[in-house]
């Protein structure tokens, strides 16, 4: 009887150390693909991150830009605002520092959120 019983557990043991090792095999080949696809993650956010950043600059560009023509005797923005004195077109313009800090800001989070990765 206690040979029957060796050659079970041996069979059995056997049968174990076959699955642990087709689970290691299947695993050592699924890290490098889970690798790379993590890799392609970080590379698509950080992209994403990036052109939302540019967008900004560029808007951000735009509107000091166009507040600079507004000041620019040769090139007005908007005819009507070409007679006004500087004082009353920087009070018109008050609007759009708002709206460009804002950009500036959202830029700003954007680059510290990148550097936290």
């Amino acid at each position: 009887m206690e040979s029957t019983e060796f050659t079970e557990k041996r069979t059995e043991l056997e049968e174990k150390i076959r699955a642990f090792e087709e689970e290691r095999n299947r695993l050592t080949a699924e890290v490098p693909v889970m690798k790379e696809k993590l890799t392609t993650l970080r590379l698509e956010d950080k992209a994403k991150t990036l052109e939302n950043e540019v967008t900004a600059l560029k808007s951000e560009v735009s509107l000091i830009e166009e507040e600079i023509s507004r000041y620019s005797p040769e090139q007005p923005a908007n005819p009507e605002q070409s007679d006004q004195k500087p004082e009353a077109q920087e009070e018109s313009n008050q609007g759009d520092s708002g709206q460009t800090q804002e950009v500036v800001t959202q830029a700003s989070e954007s680059t510290q959120q990148e550097q936290a990765w």
